[in-house]
């Protein structure tokens, strides 16, 4: 049914989907091209920042990183 849904909406769940099965990495780059694609959605920007908020001293680099993606928010 996945081919059913619009392209956005794959993403999304695409990016969630790696980030549930663990591979933040992969989901990172998910959301970094989401809102690349997609430079107005919220959701887009949102997902990033939590992502990155959550993965990033896993991966050595400091949480307060986020606040660049969070920042298109205001």
């Amino acid at each position: 049914y996945a081919h059913a849904l619009p392209p956005r909406v794959r993403a999304v769940v695409g990016a969630y989907h790696e980030l549930r099965r663990g591979d933040p990495r992969e989901a990172e780059r998910l959301l970094r091209r989401l809102a690349a694609d997609y430079p107005d959605d919220v959701e887009a920007w949102l997902l990033l920042g939590e992502a990155l908020y959550h993965n990033n001293p896993a991966q050595g680099r400091p949480a307060a990183g986020t606040l660049s993606a969070d920042t298109r928010l205001a």
